[in-house]
């Protein structure tokens, strides 16, 4: 994977205002914004988990450095604050390849992150409702039940804890009876992923200077390392790119990412909260590429995901997110019949990098280039993870965990677009019609 010595930025980030997690939330302190002409030791670009971690983890290795981490919206606005809010420890069936030795790499790696974020939450004091409630993977059709009692025969085979519900015990635990059969695993935290990168954001140590609405135009990896946007421009010694789905709009990893859209609404408070019964804050999520993600949160609201498409640019359109919203409240209707009509206060999209082999992107690109991206849509323990350990491969510190993450294989080729499209909206189609009752 190269990079071109200079490389207009092919595409930016546009995301819509209605992240729920991120309005929910007090307004955040004026941005710093990258302007004029500066010089840092080490750049990171992208403040996600990957990029959180990686640039706490280079200013704690170089502590007479400057790190400047640099992001295009405002920390938790963008993508890393838009998901469902898990940070899991246990492999999914699919990124294992039902392969033991793999899934006990991953399992490592997912719990490493989780442990960091963790002390991280309680040294810092991070408010996010943080809470390790685990998560329940749930299924209605034959074809999800089949795979659910694969996931439980592998999670069994690598010595983790599951049980498997029935309809009446996930409604006295949810307030939903519309799932057959649920697994649960205890070590999964829930958490508002916009504040929880906020709190990282504004925890970091005092030799990283975070520059926000700075997105970067240009980039130069050779002969020197250098950035520009709109304002200024940042020449480095080093530099990680932590930017996930738009790897590619920086001319790497061409052809070997994709990115899905996935929509999701979040409701008010709930005005009587006992009408949906349940027990505390809780997140369920299908077992396969279809059906409805959930969250109920501490202060009573309703996350709701269902509906994907494919985004060669990492975005959508307002009249996507007004059909998805319709689509929400229908949905929320069928499962929580007690509850009325939804009042969803926010709607809107949020990016997933995958690749086709559901490998990561974990690559040094030079002596001074490394890049961390793609974590196949489970980005909070393994971004945070995979972004300590790419800054540990930069700084020369070796470990068991890094072996784990150099274990992985490369995203495989895909085809260029438009076939890319075609053939990602095919798929999701027949995923979401195989996984229509979920």
């Amino acid at each position: 994977m190269t990079s071109a010595p200079s490389q207009k930025t092919r595409f930016l980030p546009r995301f819509d205002d209605g992240n729920g997690w991120f309005n929910i939330l007090p307004p955040p302190p004026p941005a710093r914004e990258l302007e004029g002409d500066v010089v840092a030791d080490w750049i990171v670009i992208g403040a996600g988990y990957a990029g959180l971690s990686a640039a706490r983890t280079l200013a704690t290795h170089f502590p007479d450095q400057r790190i400047a981490l640099v992001e295009a919206d405002r920390v938790g606005r963008g993508t890393a604050g838009r998901n469902a809010g898990f940070a899991i420890d246990l492999p999914f069936l699919q990124e294992s390849h039902g392969d033991l030795d793999r899934g006990r790499r991953i399992l490592a790696l997912h719990r490493a992150g989780q442990a960091e974020l963790d002390r991280l939450v309680h040294d810092h004091a991070i408010d996010c409702q943080w809470s390790r409630r685990g998560k329940y993977m749930v299924a209605v059709g034959d074809r999800a039940i089949g795979i659910l009692n694969k996931t439980q025969e592998f999670l069994t085979a690598l010595g983790c804890e599951s049980t498997p519900l029935r309809t009446e015990a996930l409604k006295e635990r949810l307030g939903i009876g519309h799932y057959r059969l649920g697994l649960y695993s205890p070590g999964t935290y829930l958490m508002n992923p916009a504040a929880l990168t906020r709190g990282l954001a504004a925890s970091l140590p005092e030799n990283v200077d975070l520059y926000e609405n700075s997105p970067v135009t240009e980039l130069s990896l050779s002969p020197q390392i250098m950035l520009r946007s709109p304002k200024g421009a940042l020449r480095g010694g080093g530099i990680i790119l932590a930017t996930n789905g738009f790897t590619e709009a920086f001319g790497i990893a061409r052809h070997s990412l994709f990115t899905i859209m996935s929509f999701a609404s979040l409701t008010a408070p709930l005005s009587d909260p006992a009408r949906l019964g349940g027990a505390g804050d809780w997140g369920v999520h299908p077992v396969g590429a279809a059906g409805a993600t959930i969250r109920h949160t501490q202060d009573n609201r309703i996350w709701h995901r269902i509906g994907f498409a494919h985004s060669a640019t990492v975005s959508s359109t307002p009249a996507a997110l007004v059909r998805h919203r319709r689509r929400h409240i229908a949905d929320f209707k069928r499962r929580f019949p007690t509850l009325g009509e939804p009042h969803f206060e926010h709607t809107y999209a949020g990016g997933l990098c995958m690749s086709r082999n559901s490998e990561p992107l974990f690559q040094r690109l030079s002596d001074r280039v490394f890049v961390v991206a793609c974590q196949n849509g489970i980005g909070v323990s393994k971004g945070t993870i995979h972004g300590r350990l790419i800054a540990d491969w930069a700084a020369g510190r070796e470990s068991e965990l890094l072996g784990h993450a150099r274990a992985y294989g490369t995203p495989c080729p895909i085809p260029p677009e438009p076939f890319l499209g075609l053939g990602v909206s095919a798929r999701l189609k027949l995923e979401a019609w195989k996984g229509r009752m979920e």
